[in-house]
């Protein structure tokens, strides 16, 4: 366009220009490359000096179909149309439960869709069905992903029931829930069998978890049935094979109230597999040695189960503790 007759000395000029030329670019079809570096810092250096930011809503929402990483970024600058601009997104809750899968939970901007998950989720006018859906998913991811992503949402999981405690049965209920497969599955007149609600265990009554009526295909946060489960998976994750998981998931045991402080999310997304790592090789065992077997062999084939002796070498005498020092005359240390 033509610069003649601007009054570039008014900064309204440059702001008129500067709006201009996002709006164009973001309308052309860029690959997702520049579409990526664009949106990730659309939301702190181009959306609060544009004159009109509601007009980014349609390019916005093309970019957000692109899916992956350009949905996520997509969703934070529409966040923030929502919470400084008052755009109407009647899906956006629905789309941001979409991105949380196990492989997001192992891409670069992991830790920007969960922050936004935290934030967008911290308004206490949300209904109990849709915070419940997210507690859930969650959950489930703590559960399929490495050890960093499960200490990641397992704060994100307490902060959330800090901040709605109409979600607290979810860790209080023990249920089975194969009720309605028992009861045949339908009713009389053809029908489907209408939703029965969870059953409280009886003392000594083993689980079926078989019938979680969460629903972890299911798109709609209304339709997953997530107000009707439990959080079941955090007693597995109080099992975890690494012990800063299983710790955390052990804060879920003390009652949860809003006098106790919110875990911090900063400080979960800074774990990593080699900080785990060097966490765990810098404990000493206890007593100093670490138990292999319960047999000391006499050779280095010897003594072990099912495998014979050599004649002539003295047998090993059972239960007898050994420890890496007593293989040390088998090995070149």
């Amino acid at each position: 366009q033509s610069c003649a007759g601007q009054d570039w000395g008014d900064a309204g000029t440059y702001k008129k220009s500067f709006s201009e030329a996002w709006l164009a670019l973001l309308a052309a079809p860029l690959p997702d490359d520049v579409v990526k570096k664009a949106l990730a810092r659309l939301h702190t250096d181009v959306v609060p000096f544009l004159t009109r930011p509601l007009l980014l809503a349609d390019a916005l929402s093309a970019a957000y179909a692109r899916g992956g990483v350009v949905a996520v970024l997509a969703l934070s600058s529409l966040f923030f149309l929502i919470q400084n601009h008052n755009l109407e997104y009647a899906l956006f809750y629905q789309h941001l439960y979409a991105l949380l899968l196990p492989t997001v939970m192992q891409v670069k901007f992991r830790g920007r869709l969960l922050r936004l998950a935290d934030t967008c989720l911290k308004s206490p006018l949300l209904p109990a069905y849709l915070v419940a859906a997210f507690l859930k998913r969650l959950a489930r991811l703590a559960l399929a992903t490495p050890a960093p992503g499960a200490a990641v949402a397992l704060p994100i999981i307490y902060n959330l029931l800090r901040r709605h405690p109409a979600c607290l049965p979810l860790i209080h209920r023990a249920v089975t829930f194969d009720e309605a497969e028992a009861e045949g599955g339908e009713s009389a007149n053809g029908g489907e069998a209408e939703e029965q609600e969870p059953r409280n265990l009886k003392k000594g009554e083993a689980r079926n978890l078989s019938r979680d009526p969460y629903r972890m295909e299911e798109p709609d946060p209304y339709k997953t049935g997530a107000l009707q489960s439990s959080l079941w998976e955090l007693q597995a994750l109080r099992r975890h094979y690494c012990p800063a998981v299983a710790k955390v998931a052990g804060v879920f045991l003390d009652p949860i109230t809003r006098q106790r402080p919110e875990l911090s999310l900063a400080e979960a997304l800074q774990v990593s597999v080699a900080s785990l790592v060097e966490e765990q090789a810098g404990k000493r065992a206890k007593g100093g040695q670490v138990a292999l077997t319960f047999e000391v062999p006499a050779t280095l084939l010897g003594a072990w189960p099912g495998v014979a002796e050599p004649e002539g070498e003295p047998s090993s005498g059972a239960g007898e503790l050994v420890t890496v020092g007593a293989l040390a005359p088998f090995f070149r240390l």
